[in-house]
C-alpha cells in the first residue's frame, strides 16, 4: 500500500484549541515511494488519484439521491394546471403582439404610402 499516516512519524501531542491548526480536519497522508520498480511511485499516485476520484463520485451520487428523496414533487393536478396556465397566457400574449404588429403595419401603410 502507498499510504501511511503522518501521525506515525511525529510525536503525539494533545490538540490545543487556542492554537490555529492544532486539530486537523482530516488525517494527513504521506506517500511512501516504492523502491521495487522504477515507475512504482508514479503508478501509486495514479492509483491513489483514481481511488479518490471514484470515492468522490460515489459520495456525490449518494448525496444527490438523498437530495432527490427530500424534494417535494408536485402532484399531477398541479403540473397540469401550471401547464394550462402557461399555454393560455402564451397564446394571449402572442395574439396581443400579433394584433399590435398588424395595427402598426396598417398605420404605417396609411402614413407612408408605397410608390
Amino acid at each position: 500500500m502507498c499510504l501511511r499516516g503522518v501521525a506515525q512519524l511525529v510525536e503525539q501531542r494533545t490538540p490545543n484549541p487556542q492554537v490555529a491548526g492544532s486539530k486537523p480536519v482530516s488525517p494527513a497522508i504521506l506517500l511512501r515511494p516504492q523502491p521495487t520498480k522504477a515507475g512504482a511511485t508514479f503508478g501509486c499516485l495514479l492509483n491513489l488519484r483514481r481511488t479518490y476520484l471514484i470515492s468522490t463520485i460515489k459520495k456525490q451520487a449518494k448525496e444527490l439521491f438523498a437530495e432527490i428523496d427530500r424534494v417535494n414533487w408536485p402532484d399531477k393536478e398541479k403540473v397540469l394546471n401550471a401547464t394550462y396556465s402557461v399555454v393560455i397566457i402564451s397564446t394571449i400574449v402572442g395574439l396581443f403582439l400579433w394584433s399590435m404588429d398588424w395595427i402598426i403595419s396598417w398605420g404605417m401603410k396609411i402614413i407612408l404610402p408605397h410608390h
